[in-house]
């Protein structure tokens, strides 16, 4: 039980983590909790931004352009 979900996953990953392993429960918590997943999307949103603004003529046309 996640976030007042439930979830199925496999009782071992990587063959080595338990179900019951503290760390692998704290993990499946954080990536099951929805502002994980609204954090996630808004950084890809951000980087699509940042590609779209970015001016490549400068490095072609710039300077230091070497062919």
């Amino acid at each position: 039980m996640v976030h007042d979900k439930e979830v199925l996953y496999d009782r071992r990953s990587l063959f080595i983590l338990d179900q019951s392993f503290f760390l692998r429960k704290a993990l499946v918590w954080f990536i099951e909790w929805k502002w994980f997943d609204r954090f996630i999307t808004f950084i890809i949103l951000a980087n699509s931004v940042m590609l779209a603004m970015t001016d490549y003529n400068d490095r072609i046309y710039g300077p230091d352009y070497v062919s």
